[in-house]
C-alpha cells in the first residue's frame, strides 16, 4: 500500500500521512519519515498546514 502512495496526487498523500500520524500518536518523526520517503520537516509541514497543531520536537 505505501509503495502505491508516491503516485498519488500531493493533497491524497497529505490525507494519507496525516491519517496515520492520527492513528499512531506516538510514533516518532523519523519513523513517519522512512515509512513515507520524506524529510522529517516535510511532515511537520504537511501536519501543520493541513492536521493542526504541532506534532513533534524536531
Amino acid at each position: 500500500m505505501i509503495d502505491k502512495w508516491i503516485k498519488l496526487r500531493k493533497q491524497e498523500r497529505n490525507k494519507l500521512i496525516i491519517a496515520y500520524i492520527n492513528e499512531h500518536p506516538l510514533s516518532p518523526l523519523s519513523e513517519v519519515a522512512d515509512i513515507f520517503k520524506v524529510s522529517k520537516q516535510r511532515i511537520s509541514v504537511i501536519y501543520k498546514r493541513y492536521g493542526g497543531g504541532k506534532p513533534w520536537i524536531i
